[in-house]
């Protein structure tokens, strides 16, 4: 009996194990990166060096229109990965809305969720209607570009392409300060 115990008891270890180390999608909401509101972590890029391209792809968004990221060259991209089991995510999803409306001549929000089927997506944006764009990435190959240990993962993207920053988790439970970070992050006046 003893032995029947330990064996559950390390597969229960393996299985915890797995899940802190999983990706985009694949850890469950309270396993989230983000464990305090404020804490975002985040890496600005220094402009004098080299520049980092952010790598292209393509996506198939909500709507069925495909599009490749390199579509949006001459404008600032916010990509942001997300989930909708991931309440820090759509937490900032208020501020991304704000953002991709009152700068849609010079901003694309590009929100990829990650991991899931097209129907769980859909029943997300039928209960809301966001103006930012919304692709899919069920197999992580977008992920697989943008490593990272959590999300929401946002990269904030120059209009040559460039990286200009990232955060991982989110900068603040304040939809008006998430704007605001967004914002002065991207440079938009």
């Amino acid at each position: 009996m003893k032995k029947v115990t330990f064996k559950l008891g390390a597969l229960a270890v393996l299985a915890a194990l797995l899940l802190a180390v999983g990706g985009c999608g694949q850890e469950k909401e309270e396993k989230s990166v983000q464990t305090e509101s404020a804490a975002a972590e985040e890496e600005t890029l220094e402009t004098e060096d080299a520049a980092e391209l952010a790598p292209d792809f393509e996506t198939v968004l909500a709507d069925g229109t495909e599009v490749n990221l390199s579509d949006y060259r001459g404008k600032k991209v916010l990509l942001n990965f997300w989930a909708t089991w991931c309440g820090y995510c759509i937490m900032e999803f208020p501020a991304l809305d704000r953002l991709s409306r009152d700068y849609a001549d010079e901003l694309v929000v590009l929100a990829i969720d990650c991991g899931e089927d097209e129907a769980t997506v859909q029943a997300l944006l039928e209960k809301n209607e966001y103006s930012f764009l919304v692709g899919m990435d069920e197999d992580y190959e977008i992920q697989r570009l943008y490593p990272t240990n959590g999300i929401p993962y946002t990269v904030l993207i120059g209009e040559e392409g460039e990286v200009l920053h990232r955060t991982t988790g989110i900068p603040s439970r304040e939809e008006d300060e998430i704007y605001e970070y967004y914002k002065e992050n991207l440079g938009l006046e």
